[in-house]
């Protein structure tokens, strides 16, 4: 495991996504008598990376190399996403990202007191971006790609359905299948086709139970999806993230192999999958198999929502799980 996380250092690798600004209004709160019966008096607000950003900085605090593309506003939160990955110092993340005007940057606010979340306000964009915006995002990915090649790294694309990742002939999405680096996808809500092609799937139970087109609840079900993953993505395997009952792994030479969530008093999930792909990318690249990557990147995930909000975990906390 220390050699692994070693091997880390500065290995880069590429995420593509949608990039957002996580905002968090901490708060107190009180019982109010006009509707919906609860006042929240603002006593702090912070902000975070959020989305593709979040992935990217979870790769820069395990010691690799995020070079990190996407498309933001051209407006104060942007300024402050912008801010926010030069203020994470030591940890290396390389912007290579563009400025639509037309769009707002994508923020997600969520309203706290005492580390429980009332309310999430989001603001953003999904139309797809085209034309010239996306032509200088395909400059921009073919610039970072290349600096990976040469060095055994990866590709994640982090899609939460903003508008980044396109679909369709000459999109976006197939540049990415001509990349020449493995990828690795975090999908979200879209025909299991979309994805064909790429090399690992990372979907929670809810985006899996879409991909296969019927609801997913028991272990047995999510083990006879699996092959059907595997086969309508074309793909080498598919973590299935299931919160607290853990995940499921399958390969398309392999028994499913499930991993137990680690115990968690308090989970907050927020940020959670994040985690777990970047996690899993990077130990691949540094030559972990399929299995251990995945019981690592579960580890990972244990140690994060521990935490409240948008978080990452150290190389010393993740070899602290494995050193017990």
């Amino acid at each position: 495991m220390a050699d692994l996380l070693k091997e880390a250092r500065e290995k880069p690798v590429v995420v593509l996504g949608d990039v957002m600004l996580d905002e968090f209004v901490h708060c107190m709160k009180e019982d109010s008598p006009e509707p919906p019966g609860l006042k929240l008096w603002v006593t702090n607000t912070e902000y975070r990376l959020g989305g593709a950003a979040n992935v990217a900085l979870n790769i820069a605090r395990l010691g690799g190399r995020a070079l990190l593309v996407g498309v933001t506003g051209d407006d104060e939160n942007a300024k402050m996403l912008r801010h926010k990955l030069v203020e994470q110092g030591r940890y290396t993340i390389e912007a290579f990202l563009v400025i639509d005007p037309s769009r707002p940057t994508t923020v997600k606010t969520r309203f706290l007191s005492g580390g429980v979340a009332h309310l999430r306000v989001d603001r953003e964009k999904r139309e797809f971006i085209s034309g010239p915006v996306e032509k200088q995002l395909k400059v921009q990915l073919a610039g970072a790609i290349d600096e990976v090649l040469g060095s055994p790294g990866s590709l994640i694309v982090s899609d939460y359905q903003k508008g980044v990742v396109t679909g369709g002939s000459g999109s976006l999405f197939q540049h990415v299948l001509h990349s020449r680096v493995p990828v690795y996808v975090d999908p979200k809500y879209r025909p299991a086709e979309f994805y064909r092609g790429v090399d690992v799937i990372t979907p929670n139970l809810k985006e899996a139970s879409e991909l296969v087109g019927r609801t997913l609840d028991t272990p047995q079900e999510i083990e006879e999806a699996g092959p059907e993953l595997l086969k309508a993505t074309v793909s080498k395997a598919v973590l299935v993230t299931q919160g607290e009952d853990g995940m499921t792994l399958f390969g398309s030479s392999e028994d499913p192999l499930h991993i137990p969530a680690i115990p968690v008093k308090e989970a907050d999930t927020v940020g959670a999958g994040d985690t777990v792909i970047s996690t899993l990318a990077l130990m691949r690249a540094v030559g972990a198999t399929f299995a251990e990557a995945a019981i690592i990147a579960n580890a990972a995930a244990g140690i994060v929502v521990s935490k409240v909000g948008t978080a990452t975990c150290s190389p010393e906390e993740l070899l602290a799980q494995f050193v017990k």
